[in-house]
């Protein structure tokens, strides 16, 4: 009889887009499919097979491909392979996460690939495979987040997405193309301009 092999892991699983919550007592990842897992790691910060799971979050349809966890709103963003993003949000009395869409515009027509919080936790930023971005910003009236993509910044798909720790409209954004971007990320309606790169940098072997 084979011995059965000894399991080593929190969930046996490719991990994708691991972040911890600002004091760093809980941390959120998906094991490589539509799930996005809450674990308390407390217990063992260093020991994956000792943390506890408290949340399995299902709303997306396809495999999650980014997850950032806002430090001072204490929200989580989360990306898809299916087009969507969601930002969730705690409810202490009901003791469960909820979510909120983010509407994105027909020109994210593709996969999303990256996402991060600007700065001040107001605007969640996303990247597609459709070679752009959209920035995201809560319509208290709709109850969901509407999205500004913004064209024409990359050639391929974008991997990558980096707020400012300071500057709440500065991004940073990284491509299969070989190049980042350093942009404003201004959307008109609010900030009264458009977005613009304030520096690209190619990287070439």
């Amino acid at each position: 009889m084979a011995q059965q092999k000894e399991k080593t892991t929190i969930c046996e699983a490719a991990i994708i887009g691991l972040a911890y919550n600002a004091d760093q007592t809980q941390v959120a990842f998906s094991p490589n499919n539509h799930v996005v897992i809450i674990a308390d790691c407390t217990a063992a910060p260093n020991d994956c097979m000792k943390w506890k799971i408290l949340h399995e979050l299902e709303q997306h349809g396809q495999a999650v491909t980014a997850i950032h966890w806002h430090s001072k709103t204490n929200k989580i963003l989360s990306v898809a392979q299916d087009r969507t993003g969601l930002v969730w949000t705690f409810d202490k009395a009901a003791n469960e996460w909820k979510c909120a869409m983010l509407m994105l515009e027909a020109a994210m027509k593709r996969g999303l690939t990256a996402c991060a919080w600007s700065c001040d936790g107001d605007r969640a930023y996303v990247g597609s495979a459709a070679c752009n971005i959209a920035t995201g910003m809560w319509d208290e009236e709709n109850a969901w987040w509407w999205c500004k993509a913004f064209k024409d910044l990359h050639g391929s798909t974008v991997t990558s997405v980096a707020a400012h720790p300071t500057r709440n409209r500065m991004l940073a954004t990284g491509s299969t193309d070989c190049r980042v971007s350093i942009i404003d990320a201004a959307v008109k309606p609010v900030d009264g301009c458009a977005p613009s790169v304030l520096r690209d940098v190619f990287f070439r072997a």
